[in-house]
């Protein structure tokens, strides 16, 4: 697994993850945020991924460097919160699979288990998971926010004054949105 905001060029593709898909046999590799990868990358990964009849690709580096992939012997897996970076003949090799974002219920469900400790006033917990805008990482950020509070019991009172404190605007925006 790999960030592919790691991935700064093709040099460093090479030298992390090509030893591995040439030594070893039934790999799945995963490039996490592919939407973070420089065009160079995107063009490298296009190349790799153009397979032939016999499942194979080839690519060539610029100093002349030949590698032949047996894509029988590894899965490609690679997500990205968004495509709107990502090359259009890229996505096009790929098979996209959509996942449903958090609904509110499941974000009030994390907030409740990150914080066992705490009660919540209902319509409080509602505002709070409303204020996530249907993300997960947020709801820990933010269980995180509510751990700094020391409190017990949740109240309208204590979403209002996270709200001002953290700026959060209608809809979970904040100032720099």
């Amino acid at each position: 697994s790999i960030n592919g905001a790691e991935l700064k060029d093709t040099e460093v593709f090479f030298d992390k993850v090509m030893p591995i898909l040439m030594e070893q046999k039934n790999i799945v590799f995963f490039l996490d945020e592919i939407s973070n990868t420089s065009l160079a990358i995107q063009s490298m990964l296009l190349t790799l991924l153009n397979v032939d009849d016999n499942l194979k690709s080839e690519y060539t580096t610029s100093d002349g460097q030949k590698f032949v992939i047996d894509h029988t012997e590894f899965t490609f897996l690679c997500a990205a919160s968004s495509f709107a970076n990502v090359h259009p003949d890229l996505i096009d090799r790929l098979r996209k699979f959509t996942v449903d974002s958090y609904k509110e219920d499941e974000l009030a469900m994390i907030l409740q288990k990150k914080l066992p400790d705490m009660t919540f006033e209902p319509e409080a917990l509602q505002k709070l998971s409303e204020s996530l805008r249907n993300n997960a990482r947020k709801a820990i950020q933010r269980s995180l926010d509510l751990k700094v509070l020391g409190v017990k019991h949740f109240t309208m009172k204590h979403f209002n004054q996270i709200k001002h404190t953290l700026s959060i605007y209608p809809y979970g925006l904040t100032r720099t949105e």
